[in-house]
């Protein structure tokens, strides 16, 4: 557990203005879809590997390879995945979220919140803009945001979030536009 209190995940969709992630994920297309590109190459920012069987595949697959080493004399542990690789797997039947994560790792998370599980969990804060206030800097940048399809008051929430982005002295350009989808019931 104390492994895992340092490593925090967020998660995106290489999906752009898709129907089916608005109602999953974009308050019943109320909200806005964020769209980024990475300021630098980073590390830890990958594709989600969809497996069978809530990755038990993998598990097992694992397991007998190290069973082989084992019979071989040569050491060799997998902690790359358990480790890391594991906030990469998810089971099949989410694969149409076509799900990207980045996992950024931080030994002093400096807030904390109580989940509706009861579970009290450390969270960190990354400023999309720069570094300030002690938060760290997020390694994408925030390039366009789509307003979702059932958001009320649209024209006036696009021109609100681009006078909040040019008073915050946002350095990229930022493209604000309502969502092509016309469907949306």
């Amino acid at each position: 557990m104390r492994e895992a209190d340092k490593r925090f995940i967020t998660s995106f969709s290489i999906l752009e203005d898709d129907l089916n992630m608005w109602r999953l994920y974009g308050d019943d297309a109320k909200g806005v879809c964020l769209e980024f590109k990475a300021k630098y190459d980073t590390s830890n920012l990958y594709p989600v590997n969809y497996e069978r069987n809530d990755n038990k595949d993998i598990q097992q697959y694992l397991a007998r390879i190290e069973e082989e080493l084992k019979k071989s004399n040569l050491k060799l542990k997998f902690l790359s995945l358990e480790r890391k690789w594991q906030y990469y797997m998810k089971p099949t039947c989410f694969d149409y979220e076509k799900e990207v994560r980045l996992l950024i790792e931080n030994d002093r998370p400096k807030k904390w919140d109580l989940l509706s599980n009861g579970i009290i969990t450390p969270y960190i804060e990354c400023n999309l803009f720069d570094r300030v206030n002690g938060a760290e800097s997020f390694p994408l940048t925030l390039t366009k945001v789509i307003l979702g399809p059932n958001m009320k008051e649209q024209a006036r929430n696009r021109h609100q979030i681009q006078l909040m982005v040019k008073n915050l002295l946002y350095p990229v350009f930022l493209y604000v536009e309502p969502s092509k989808l016309d469907c949306y019931i």
